[in-house]
C-alpha cells in the first residue's frame, strides 16, 4: 500500500516520517519529497508499506491527526491519502500504436 502524506513542515525529514508511520506494520519506504538544488521539503512524502491492510491502518489512525515535530517547536496535522502512484503503477501499460 502506498500512501501520499500532506501539510508537512519543514522539520520532517525520512526518518520522523519513518517513526511516525512504523507502529502500523512493515514499512518498506518513507520519503519526504525535497527540491534537489536546496534541500528544502516540498511539505508531502510517500510512506509504502507491505500490505494493503497496514496501509489502510495507517490511514485510519494518522490522517487529520496532530504530530509534534520537534526540529520545528511546532505540530502539525498530518493529512494521509491513498497515493495515486499506486494505481498507475498496477494498471496495464498503454497499447502499442498501430503499424502503418
Amino acid at each position: 500500500a502506498n500512501l501520499h502524506v500532506t501539510n508537512l513542515s519543514a522539520g520532517v525529514d525520512n526518518d520522523l516520517l519513518f517513526q511516525w508511520f512504523r507502529p502500523f506494520g512493515t514499512l518498506i519506504s518513507a520519503c519526504v519529497m525535497v527540491d534537489v538544488q536546496t534541500g528544502r521539503s516540498h511539505g508531502y512524502g510517500f510512506v509504502q508499506y507491505e500490505t494493503d491492510a497496514e496501509g489502510r491502518n495507517a490511514l485510519k489512525s494518522l490522517n487529520g491527526r496532530v504530530m509534534a515535530v520537534p526540529r520545528d517547536n511546532q505540530s502539525i496535522i498530518l493529512r494521509v491519502q491513498p497515493s495515486v502512484h499506486k494505481k498507475l503503477a498496477s494498471s496495464s501499460p498503454p497499447a502499442a500504436p498501430p503499424v502503418s
